[in-house]
């Protein structure tokens, strides 16, 4: 089974920053990046599209980088990395409780987000793994509980049959006089 490419979401306005950190991502990994320049594009996108890791500049054009990640976190549960030229403690801090997995300091290493990308894009993959084989089971464990309280259902009501008929028979072996013959 061929996996399919890792859905990258990069918000970032430097367009030329942008473009060679997708190329870099899609080639280096395999991925589909899509950029976004802006928090607006950002949550069109996400609405349009689920990715599998959000990218997430700290300076954006149109509004804060910590209320597109609460936009985002409204509609998909994906790890979300934070970049940016030296965050203060409180914006990592709240970035975190949002759920931020990594903060990359500006300027970083390409092979570095792309080592932490691709941990992070395999994380997830297994995560949606054990979610399906989960859902499996429950419905596999639902079916047998269901088979199984129509299987005691059958076997009560043969039961019953099997009781009634065998006092069907006593009541004809009684009526019949055979046992007071055999007594006598």
């Amino acid at each position: 089974m061929r996996k399919r490419p890792l859905e990258i979401l990069l918000v970032e306005e430097d367009a030329e920053l942008a473009d060679l950190i997708g190329r870099f991502l899609t080639e280096g990994l395999g991925a589909s990046a899509t950029h976004a320049g802006s928090a607006a594009d950002a949550v069109r996108e996400e609405l349009t599209t689920r990715h599998d890791v959000v990218l997430v500049s700290r300076t954006l054009p149109d509004g804060d980088s910590l209320d597109l990640i609460r936009a985002i976190r409204r509609h998909n549960d994906c790890p979300i990395l934070l970049m940016g030229h030296t965050p203060t403690a409180e914006e990592v801090i709240e970035a975190m409780r949002l759920g931020v997995v990594d903060v990359l300091n500006k300027p970083f290493e390409l092979e570095h987000l792309a080592d932490v990308v691709k941990k992070i894009g395999e994380r997830r993959r297994l995560q949606r793994r054990e979610r399906s084989r989960q859902r499996r089971l429950r419905k596999l464990v639902a079916r047998i509980i269901c088979e199984r309280r129509d299987l005691a259902r059958r076997i009560d009501l043969i039961c019953r049959d099997f009781v009634l008929a065998h006092r069907r028979l006593a009541e004809k072996v009684t009526q019949s006089g055979v046992l007071s013959q055999i007594r006598e």
